[in-house]
């Protein structure tokens, strides 16, 4: 989380030192210096620029070779708590460089997030489709079952017919190409459920491809009546949307790196000495010895050149990441209008073809007792036969269209955290 850039921080030293460097007056200094430092305490940075640090210190020291009468207490403990504080007022001017890590943080973390959601959701909406996909297959094995059920009728009629002479040969072989037809036709659909059965089964993380369980399709009416979703976000959308604001929180950030620093610094000890470390720290915190510090830091970059391109080439990757993300919104506006449009005109088809195939089943019933009291040919019940199946195959495609475009729409169900 961005937030832990702004959180205290505990922060500790340990150090000994043993120092034996020559010194310019051993009678004074010595010829060794040994001390212990301890330090602990907590520090941290503000969203507004200003950055803080509180320590508690206690330092040993040791120190041979001096002249007791010169220096009479060579062994001593010194304490200080002591406060530092910095404020930003040019480069990470008032925390705007830590305000934009934050955001590189968030929308990187969101944009995570999103992705994955996208990811799960299109998976769910491609398990839909071949859910979809294996129910209409099968419901196409059942109607060409049936079409090729009437075949054989037709087929045992037209050869009665034909070995009674009551009928030209022709009649019979187009009976008998119609027949091998549907067979051709019922191979094909059983073949398309395999397939079906192994494409859901693997969205499922099986293997095989016999699916057990009952399928159920909506009727006709049904599935004309239902209503599209309403419009949400895509997750990927979502996703483009915080992976813009992170690159342009990257490129406010890299700025903030070419500006020179200037900052505001102030610090404040309390201190405490003593021949032991315990009278020191009671010392230190009386307020009786304080150290205090105010000035200015400053560093100016100096090749201008390399920082004015810099600074170009940020704001153009800026530039850049809108763009994409215009694009990207345009497309999924574009998709859904897509989408309902689709939709309209699908379920309007559906309709109508549902009352096609009722006119065309008539028609075909109509057609076949007119065959048997031998008042049609056999090419004219064949063609009704076939015109009825045709019908049939397509509402049950259509039908499947309209289901898919509303699997579709669920992609669009996206919610911003």
């Amino acid at each position: 989380s961005g937030d832990l850039l702004t959180t205290p921080n505990l922060i500790g030293n340990v150090m000994r030192i043993d120092n034996q460097e020559e010194t310019a007056s051993p009678a004074f200094q010595g010829s060794q210096t040994k001390s212990t430092n301890y330090s602990v305490g907590v520090g941290m940075n503000t969203s507004f620029g200003l950055n803080g640090k509180y320590t508690f210190n206690v330092q040993n020291t040791e120190i041979t070779g001096v002249n007791t009468q010169l220096f009479p207490q060579p062994n001593f403990g010194t304490s200080y708590n002591k406060l530092e504080l910095s404020q930003s007022l040019w480069k990470n001017g008032f925390g705007s460089q830590i305000r934009a890590k934050q955001a590189v943080i968030e929308s990187a973390n969101l944009t995570q997030e999103y992705t994955a959601r996208h990811r799960i959701q299109d998976r769910l909406v491609a398990a839909e489709n071949a859910y979809w996909r294996l129910a209409f297959a099968r419901r196409t094995v059942e109607i060409q079952e049936d079409v090729l059920a009437r075949s054989n009728r037709a087929l045992d009629w037209a050869r009665r017919r034909s070995a009674l002479q009551l009928a030209d040969r022709s009649d019979f072989l187009q009976a008998q190409a119609g027949y091998d037809l549907n067979q051709l036709s019922l191979r094909s659909a059983r073949e398309e459920v395999r397939n079906a059965g192994r494409a859901f089964n693997l969205l499922r993380n099986q293997e095989g491809e016999v699916v057990a369980e009952t399928l159920f399709i909506p009727t006709v009416k049904e599935t004309v009546a239902t209503k599209g979703l309403s419009r949400g976000k895509r997750y990927d959308i979502l996703a483009a949307t915080q992976d813009q604001r992170r690159l342009e929180a990257e490129a406010q950030s890299r700025n903030e790196d070419l500006k020179p620093t200037v900052d505001l610094v102030a610090n404040v000890s309390w201190m405490g000495r003593d021949a032991t470390t315990g009278p020191a720290i009671s010392e230190s915190f009386t307020g009786a010895h304080p150290n205090t510090g105010i000035g200015i830091n400053l560093a100016v970059p100096l090749a201008l050149g390399i920082v004015d391109r810099n600074s170009r080439g940020n704001e153009l990757a800026k530039e850049a990441s809108r763009l994409n993300l215009e694009g990207a919104q345009l497309s999924e506006t574009l998709g859904w209008n897509e989408l309902v449009s689709k939709l309209a005109d699908a379920q309007a088809r559906l309709a109508l073809l549902s009352t096609i195939e009722g006119v065309q089943k008539e028609k075909y019933e109509g057609e076949r007792q007119r065959l048997l009291r031998g008042r049609t040919t056999t090419f004219q019940a064949l063609q009704f036969e076939t015109d009825y199946a045709t019908t049939q195959l397509k509402t049950l495609q259509t039908q499947g269209e309209v289901l898919g475009l509303l699997s579709q729409m669920k992609l669009f169900q996206g919610e911003e955290q």
